[in-house]
Formats: C-alpha cells, sequence, structure tokens
C-alpha cells in the first residue's frame, strides 16, 4: 500500500490550541511533514509564499512522488485515495491546473476589469471591504498609479488549487 505524503500549513493567525491538538494527533504519523507557520491574507502573496514554502519541503524531503495536489483546510477528496492514484497513473505526465483568458471572462469585461490588473492591491486594503477597494482603486486613479503589462503579455486567472507533477513544481521553485 502506497503511503501519502501530507504537508500541512496551519495558518499562523489561526489559534495556538487549535494547532497544538493537530500537531498532537499527526505526531504519529510519519507521512506528515509540518510546513513553518506564517500568517496568511485572502488574495495576498502570503498564500504563494506558504505554497512555496510547502514545495520545498516536499522537494528537499527526498520522497518520490508523481505528483502534489494542492488543497484548503475545507477541501477533502470524495473518492477513495486508490481511485486518485489510479487517475494520476493513467495521467502521469499531466498538470491539472484551471486557467481563463481575463480578456473573455465577463467579470473582468464588465467589472473591475481595469482595476484588478491595473493597480496594486496590498492585503490590508482588500480585508477592509468594498468601501475601502473603492476608496484605494480612485486614489489610485487620481495619482496615476496605473501599471499595464508588457506587450505581448496575456493575462490569465484561475483557481489556487491544483495538482502539479514533479517536473512542473521544479519548473515553479
Amino acid at each position: 500500500v502506497a503511503t501519502d505524503t501530507v504537508i500541512v500549513h496551519f495558518d499562523a493567525r489561526a489559534d495556538d490550541a487549535a494547532f497544538a491538538i493537530v500537531t498532537a494527533a499527526m505526531r504519529q504519523r510519519h507521512n506528515v511533514i509540518f510546513s513553518p507557520r506564517q500568517a496568511c491574507y485572502w488574495a495576498d502573496f502570503s498564500l504563494v509564499e506558504a505554497t512555496e514554502q510547502a514545495l520545498r519541503l516536499l522537494e528537499d524531503s527526498g520522497r518520490r512522488w508523481s505528483h502534489v495536489t494542492l488543497l484548503s483546510g475545507v477541501d477533502y477528496p470524495i473518492k477513495p485515495t486508490h481511485h486518485l492514484r489510479a487517475f494520476l497513473e493513467k495521467n502521469s505526465d499531466t498538470d491539472f491546473i484551471e486557467t481563463f483568458d481575463l480578456a473573455l471572462e465577463p467579470f473582468f469585461i464588465t467589472g473591475m476589469r481595469g482595476e484588478r490588473t491595473e493597480y496594486r492591491w496590498p492585503s490590508f486594503v482588500l480585508q477592509r471591504g468594498p468601501y475601502a477597494t473603492k476608496i484605494w482603486s480612485m486614489l489610485q486613479y487620481f495619482l496615476d498609479r496605473r501599471r499595464l503589462p508588457p506587450p505581448g503579455l496575456q493575462l490569465v486567472a484561475g483557481s489556487q488549487w491544483w495538482t502539479l507533477t514533479p517536473s512542473a513544481t521544479r519548473l515553479i521553485l
């Protein structure tokens, strides 16, 4: 029976007592690695940093793996792991990641396309809700803080959740 490696990142903003309970429950499991805690915020680069740190831990662990899947704490596979393993074996060279062209996405065409792609959005603004984001957007507009992507660069968006091969992971790192 194959043993899957699980790397857990527990947000530093979460309750320390809950973290202690989780680590105590997982301490006996040899397939669980805990990534150092760091504070993560919605739509913030801290999520990328925590993910990169976990990928580095996996890469440095010396364990062999065919795919790595990023899930949130509320996600849970609904199929038995042997089904998932069989599917990934059939798709051994395939990366699963959702992307879409921002120019074709209705929300970006009719909504905040320019604001989302042309202005900077630090997490302290996003945490404060729609009124703060509107003020931040107007402030950048009046100060002419617009930034355009380099010519020929296609802007895409997609889900934060994915399943990647070792070659894709190493490319990211």
